[in-house]
């Protein structure tokens, strides 16, 4: 399954995302599994509109949008979150992610360096 979903940034402390998808974009695809996408949408990381795609998975036990593998910036940490959730009214969210709650969208990456120092 394949829904347009729209990106809600909290606006007190804005995306903390380090340029992932949610301070590029409003809306991402999502799909219910990342084998549901062609070919070339798992090269790019993008519908032929331009819209970039997330998957539905499970993370520690808690459901979430991950970017696909075409926006994981090489020599990168992540996905972690930044921040944003993904959500849509359309009763088709709740059937493909099995909840009617907001998605933890995982698209921040972070250096080694920026990780180790954050860390400290």
């Amino acid at each position: 399954m394949r829904l347009s979903v729209n990106i809600w940034i909290e606006k007190q402390h804005g995306s903390c995302s380090l340029n992932g998808i949610s301070e590029k974009y409003n809306t991402v695809m999502l799909v219910s599994d990342w084998a549901e996408c062609s070919e070339e949408e798992m090269e790019t990381g993008f519908t032929a509109f331009g819209q970039p795609i997330c998957y539905v998975t499970e993370h520690y036990g808690t459901i979430i949008a991950r970017p696909l593998e075409a926006h994981h910036p090489k020599g990168s940490l992540g996905p972690m979150w930044g921040g944003s959730f993904v959500f849509s009214s359309d009763s088709r969210f709740s059937e493909m992610t099995g909840t009617y709650l907001p998605l933890k969208l995982m698209d921040r990456y972070e250096t080694q360096h920026l990780y180790d120092s954050l860390s400290q």
